[in-house]
Order: C-alpha cells, then sequence, then structure tokens
C-alpha cells in the first residue's frame, strides 16, 4: 500500500507561492489544472512555473505560483 501525496507551500518574495508536492504514485501532472481550476472559483487568475518534476528525475515537484485578481468568480486562469 502506498503512503499519501505530500505537499509543502511556503511563501516567496512578491508575493509568490512556493508548492512542493511529492506523491508515491507521482501524479504531479494533475495538480496544475487543480491548482487553476480552484483559482478560477475564487476569481482568481493564476500562473505557474514548474521549476522541478519527478519525471525528469528530481526527488519532488516544485511549482512557484502567481495570482493575479481577474475580478470575478470562473474567469479562467492563465498559464505562461
Amino acid at each position: 500500500m502506498q503512503g499519501p501525496p505530500h505537499v509543502r507551500t511556503r511563501p516567496l518574495p512578491e508575493g509568490a507561492i512556493g508548492l512542493t508536492y511529492a506523491s508515491p504514485t507521482s501524479s504531479c501532472e494533475v495538480l496544475p489544472g487543480v491548482i487553476e481550476g480552484l483559482a478560477a472559483i475564487y476569481g482568481e487568475r493564476v500562473s505557474l512555473d514548474e521549476k522541478k518534476c519527478v519525471h525528469r528525475g528530481d526527488p519532488a515537484c516544485e511549482f512557484v505560483i502567481r495570482s493575479e485578481r481577474s475580478g470575478s468568480p470562473r474567469n479562467g486562469v492563465s498559464r505562461p
């Protein structure tokens, strides 16, 4: 049996958020969609920058998330 994924967040300069994700199933490819979808529900636009990935040999995936107010819920999201 495999354990649950581990998620750690930390504040970064200029209001960004650092997110580290490690999962025994290496299912990191769904994480950007989840973050973008949640942001859209709350009226936010986000950009994600994937710095590290287990699929490229890193021990965990690391993302930098930046948010910009979009003004209304479900307006959608933007990715670089």
